[in-house]
């Protein structure tokens, strides 16, 4: 997930753990 790692941070890893990835 990479890739949608820095695309939709902060809707999904933005909710979850931000700095986890």
């Amino acid at each position: 997930m990479a890739k949608e790692n820095r695309r939709r941070k902060k809707q999904k890893f933005g909710k979850t753990n931000p700095m986890a990835h």
